[in-house]
């Protein structure tokens, strides 16, 4: 389908917009300039019961994106709660070429921004939940999106490749079984749930030959959760850690990662919803006592990813081996940052480890090998870049890097 929406009117979408299928608004401008005066532009998908299936709306004002629904049948006005990604003018440049995409993923509806993944909203509708109309309304004269939009509706299938992969590299979930942590005899009902139903969130720690596993993910109400097993213990089953109760709520999709000291000792580094700030979660090998919150690290997009390591080189730095943590995070310019904790220093060090902007929402991983670590991402052309560093305290990724880091891709043109 390719049709032409105009300001102020509505469309068909033929054929509606069903699991597997993507819908993309193409406009000739995008102006995020601050302005108390300029009302939201917004953006809706109706199904066939006159119900808002999804609003997204872009605030200058408020510098943000806002995504909701609406029921037609409700006691109230039928809006269902606001959900909203903030600071959109520091990540998004004014242009003259912007596309909005909707891929409809079953569950819930994936949006981009010109290829890059920005939010995921659960759908409200478990029925009529296709999209058979599309409307596009402004209610002042300044407009954020050009007056017309391109409307395009394809299957999934039908895409290239690399836009695809660019769809489908980040934050769709991905499949787990219980075979993934190699359950040694029977697994409890729960463990099994959090890793089948885990929407993304999912590490899993092994140490001392694959007998003593944690698995850590979200569980219900979103809540951060771990189980462990030991297989020196008398029950070896699976049993609940500790680390729910303190009633940490993650948002569906936030970046998570864990990590074990040479001492034993456990962290968690995790993104508050509400700040943005990454926090350290720990736990001591020592007296197997509670979890506890450390230190706040830094501040991080919205939704960034983050990948965390332990390397304990002998070189000239330290005389001894010491443990190095390597923390890699999005900062709110969408630059990849890199964090440095040593036992030493005894607190987290900003390095000028910097790998230029990358498409917001890029996967980050890390591993250390033989006392050399090497840092992963995907680039504007979605293609992974990986940079070793030569020093544990040295800098810089490499030119190739910085170079493929600075563009986003265009959408399907």
């Amino acid at each position: 389908m390719v049709a032409i929406l105009e300001l102020g009117e509505s469309i068909p979408l033929k054929p509606p917009l069903r699991k597997g299928m993507v819908l993309a608004f193409k406009s000739q401008r995008l102006d995020l300039t601050p302005s108390d005066k300029v009302e939201p532009t917004g953006l809706q998908l109706w199904n066939k019961a006159n119900e808002v299936v999804l609003q997204i709306l872009i605030s200058r004002r408020r510098n943000a994106v806002i995504f909701n629904a609406r029921a037609t049948v409700s006691l109230l006005d039928g809006w269902g709660e606001t959900e909203k990604i903030s600071n959109i003018a520091s990540s998004w440049k004014s242009t003259s070429k912007f596309t909005i995409s909707v891929c409809d993923c079953g569950d819930q509806y994936q949006i981009l921004f010109n290829l890059t993944p920005v939010y995921y909203f659960e759908k409200r509708f478990s029925i009529n939940s296709s999209a058979v109309k599309a409307s596009y309304r402004q209610e002042s004269l300044a407009a954020t999106l050009s007056q017309s939009l391109k409307v395009f509706v394809y299957d999934w299938n039908s895409l290239p490749a690399s836009e695809k992969l660019a769809i489908q590299s980040t934050r769709l979930p991905l499949p787990k079984t219980a075979s993934s942590v190699e359950p040694a005899g029977d697994v409890s009902s729960r463990v099994k749930k959090l890793i089948d139903d885990s929407p993304g969130i999912l590490e899993i720690l092994k140490w001392d030959g694959g007998n003593e596993r944690r698995v850590y993910g979200i569980g219900p109400g979103n809540i951060l959760q771990e189980y462990g097993q030991s297989a020196g213990s008398r029950n070896r089953g699976w049993y609940q850690g500790k680390l729910h109760k303190l009633g940490i709520v993650l948002n569906r999709y936030a970046g998570l990662a864990v990590l074990r000291l040479s001492g034993g000792d456990t962290r968690i580094f995790y993104q508050d919803p509400k700040s943005g700030v990454i926090q350290t979660l720990c736990h001591s090998a020592s007296n197997k006592g509670p979890w506890v919150k450390g230190r706040t690290i830094a501040t991080a997009v919205e939704g960034s990813s983050i990948a965390a390591v332990v390397c304990s080189p002998s070189n000239g730095y330290a005389s001894n081996r010491v443990d190095f943590v390597y923390l890699y995070y999005q900062g709110l310019d969408l630059h990849l940052r890199e964090q440095i904790w040593t036992a030493d220093a005894g607190r987290w060090v900003s390095s000028c480890f910097d790998a230029g902007a990358q498409p917001k929402f890029t996967p980050i991983s890390v591993i250390a090998k033989d006392g050399e670590v090497y840092v992963s991402w995907k680039d504007a052309k979605n293609q992974v870049v990986t940079i070793s560093r030569s020093k544990p305290l040295g800098c810089g990724a490499s030119d190739s890097a910085m170079e493929n880091g600075n563009e986003q891709l265009d959408g399907r043109d």
